[in-house]
């Protein structure tokens, strides 16, 4: 985990999607999501699955996976993204970027069992503006306190009193060499 978005976003703008081959690895997906969270001692250990199809690829079955983060402590949230039937999908090939027309299915059963034998809950989106409320909705539903480090930003006030000091030393010798110097 980070609280440092600045990096968080910089790091996801280098993400290059192009390299991953087609497919969906759910089960392999939270298998990894459980061993990066093993060692956090964080009071709430969550994973959000956010799929546009149904496991098709990946040696771990969804179902173990669900299971083996059940036994960890981890619930997962599942969110179906997409609707159902025809969709235009990216596809490399060695002249850029072509979009095909493919079936796309969203298993929900298997997402539903998955949020179910966690402890998450499973979310279907649609549109743009439903992704956000689920977002959202997760928030809210594991909402912790973080503690984050304060940072104080100290300015430097030395210069203030460094420039009265030199001031009064210039007014000190103008009042030495001037008119008034021989009077006294």
């Amino acid at each position: 985990m980070t609280l440092d978005y600045d990096l968080l976003e910089a790091l996801l703008a280098q993400v290059d999607f192009g390299l991953l081959p087609d497919g969906t690895a759910i089960g392999s997906a939270i298998a990894n999501g459980v061993n990066r969270l093993a060692d956090s001692r964080a009071r709430s250990r969550i994973l959000v699955l956010l799929t546009d199809g149904e496991n098709n690829a990946g040696p771990i079955d969804p179902l173990t996976a669900a299971r083996l983060a059940a036994e960890r402590g981890v619930r997962v949230y599942t969110i179906g993204v997409g609707r159902e039937g025809i969709a235009r999908v990216p596809v490399q090939t060695p002249f850029g970027t072509r979009y095909r027309r493919m079936e796309s299915h969203i298993d929900e059963a298997v997402l539903k069992r998955i949020a179910r034998e966690t402890g998450g809950r499973y979310f279907r989106a649609d549109a743009p503006d439903a992704l956000a409320a689920v977002f959202a909705t997760v928030d809210r539903l594991e909402r912790s306190e973080v503690a984050a480090p304060v940072y104080h930003r100290y300015g430097e006030l030395f210069p203030w009193p460094a420039a009265a000091a030199l001031g009064l030393v210039l007014l000190e010798i103008l009042l030495r060499a001037g008119p008034l110097s021989a009077a006294g």
